[in-house]
């Protein structure tokens, strides 16, 4: 009996350069991810994009094999290029769950601390989302959720 490998789709805003689709790509292949690339086609304006790139991925599984550091590294390196060239230091990585289509928004000063809660907190107690790391809890949470939507 095969089992089916995990499966990673990645959206990137057309204002990422392809080394930073690369180290995703190979971040991903490396922790036993098949990835698929996709970028919006030319014509469309980089400006209906409210986010710089689109992780979805059964977030379970991604979560308990790359670590909080790792995953922190790549941000940071996402945010850096992002700021070099001039653009998308306001836009965040929003990362989505394959299964559920629960999101979690990757804000732009994020610091480790909200990572590593990332991988401590348990993804089944939230219903629609999106996640936001409060900076003032120091906590992950869903507005939406706490609203009763």
């Amino acid at each position: 009996m095969s089992i089916s490998p995990l499966r990673a789709e990645l959206l990137l805003s057309p204002e990422l350069p392809v080394k930073v689709e690369s180290q995703w790509v190979e971040a991903l292949r490396g922790n036993g991810f098949e990835t698929e690339v996709h970028r919006p086609l030319g014509h469309r304006s980089p400006a209906v994009f409210d986010w710089v790139l689109l992780l979805s991925i059964p977030l379970h599984a991604f979560l308990s094999t790359l670590g909080s550091e790792a995953m922190h590294d790549l941000f940071q390196g996402l945010r850096n290029r992002a700021r070099e060239r001039g653009g998308a230091e306001s836009k965040p990585l929003v990362l989505e769950d394959s299964e559920r289509e629960l999101r979690i928004v990757l804000e732009p000063d994020l610091p480790l601390e909200a990572f590593k809660r990332l991988f401590e907190i348990d993804l089944d107690g939230f219903g629609t989302g999106p996640l936001h790391y409060d900076h003032n809890r120091r906590d992950w949470r869903s507005v939406s959720d706490e609203a009763g939507e």
